[in-house]
């Protein structure tokens, strides 16, 4: 039901901090934060690629931020594809699922800031409909 997609704008190497994923994680019945260890699970692996590189994954199957050991950023953009329905308030702050999900749980944030309304009124039209559930009204 929700797809991500990321777009690589920069490197994706180990030691820049390349995105944690757990392969086939996403047909388990439960979840990460079930487990009181965050110790690396045994088939975990790093998202890698030259800029440019977009890798498309589940949103169920379990990923997390890696640490950069390095001195420049990690640039990405994250496209997310959903029935309009889905509930993302886990990644706008303020709601009550960011904070049950990543505040309580001191876990790494990926805020998605809603989108202004003057950025609104500024898309052409034919992109507005695609936006308007992101707007910050």
């Amino acid at each position: 039901m929700h797809i991500v997609t990321m777009w690589m704008l920069t490197d994706f190497t180990p030691e820049n901090g390349g995105t944690i994923v757990v392969p086939g994680s996403h047909k388990k019945p439960c979840h990460p934060l079930d487990d009181a260890s965050m110790s690396p699970w045994p088939c975990e692996t790093q998202l890698t690629g030259k800029a440019g590189a977009v890798a498309a994954f589940d949103a169920r199957l379990w990923h997390a931020v890696a640490e950069n050991r390095t001195n420049a950023d990690r640039v990405a953009v994250l496209v997310r594809y959903a029935p309009w329905w889905l509930n993302l308030d886990a990644l706008r702050p303020g709601t009550v699922d960011h904070h049950d999900i990543v505040e309580a749980n001191d876990g790494k944030d990926s805020v998605v800031p809603a989108l202004s309304r003057e950025a609104f009124e500024n898309l052409p039209e034919t992109v507005k409909p695609l936006l308007r559930y992101s707007v910050a009204w």
